[in-house]
């Protein structure tokens, strides 16, 4: 059996990678009427279609905000350097 098969379902999780945010957003976004809604795929479990997430994606406008790569929540802060201080004797 072919492992490169495209999933048809995605979890909150895999959702949430999929589009880099957290799955919070996502859920915030679904409430605001934003993103898809998920699909019940039995009695107790909801999923999102892959294609209605990837067509969301696609749908994004483009930025015209042009950051530094990995500059987002992890980059670290850009500062004077630190001067130490010697006691006096």
């Amino acid at each position: 059996m072919n492992q490169d098969v495209k999933p048809i379902f995605l979890s909150s999780a895999q959702v949430a990678r999929f589009v880099s945010l957290s799955e919070g957003s996502v859920h915030k976004l679904v409430r605001e009427s934003k993103f898809p809604k998920p699909r019940m795929i039995s009695e107790h479990r909801s999923a999102w279609l892959t294609a209605e997430v990837e067509e969301w994606a696609k749908a994004r406008p483009i930025s015209d905000l042009a950051g530094p790569p990995n500059g987002g929540a992890h980059a670290k802060a850009v500062g004077p350097p630190r001067v130490e201080r010697r006691k006096a004797t």
